[in-house]
Parts: C-alpha cells; sequence; structure tokens
C-alpha cells in the first residue's frame, strides 16, 4: 500500500541497489560514510519487532547482500546495523567503520 506520506513509497526506481519479496536496499541520498546503506521493509511497521517471521529474513537476506556488496566496494573494517523506528516504516542502517 502506497503511503504518500512515506518518503520510499515514492522512492525513483533508479535508487534502488536491489530488492526481495519483503524490502528494497538504497544507498542513503545523505550519507553519514561511505557506503551508508538502507534497508526498508515494503510493509509499513514501526518496529523490526512488529515484522513477521518472513519480513525479519527478508531483512536478515538484504542485510547480508548489502554486506557482501559494501564488503567488495570497500573492505571496512566493520558494520554499525541500527534499527530507527519511524512513524510510516522502520530503517535498517547499514554504515562502514574506517
Amino acid at each position: 500500500m502506497i503511503d504518500n506520506k512515506c518518503p520510499f513509497c515514492t522512492l525513483q526506481t533508479d535508487r534502488i541497489v536491489s530488492e526481495n519479496e519483503s524490502t528494497i536496499t538504497v544507498r542513503d541520498a545523505f550519507p553519514v560514510s561511505d557506503g551508508h546503506t538502507l534497508v526498508i521493509p515494503k510493509r509499513h511497521v514501526e518496529s523490526l519487532f512488529d515484522c513477521n517471521p518472513d519480513e525479519k529474513a527478508g531483512i536478515l537476506q538484504a542485510l547480508e547482500e548489502a554486506k557482501a556488496a559494501l564488503d567488495k566496494e570497500f573492505s571496512p573494517d566493520g558494520y554499525n546495523i541500527e534499527n530507527k523506528g519511524v512513524k510510516v516504516c522502520i530503517l535498517t542502517f547499514l554504515s562502514l567503520l574506517a
């Protein structure tokens, strides 16, 4: 369901790095570090804990794929993974540690 208040419902398709049944993955438009990536569930939920098991599996799959791509491109020393609940969707940030 598209929500016009959600900036990710109207995201231009050329911003999407990858996608699965439960998520879309994009590089952050205003990155805090090189490779700053967002994994966004397709269903509007306020927390990762509101996701059903299939959605959680999709998020984990997307994180693994994003990590593999970032490892290849940036070879970081590590990652920060955050769950930020907002009113219309959750964002899982994958940031590089240099």
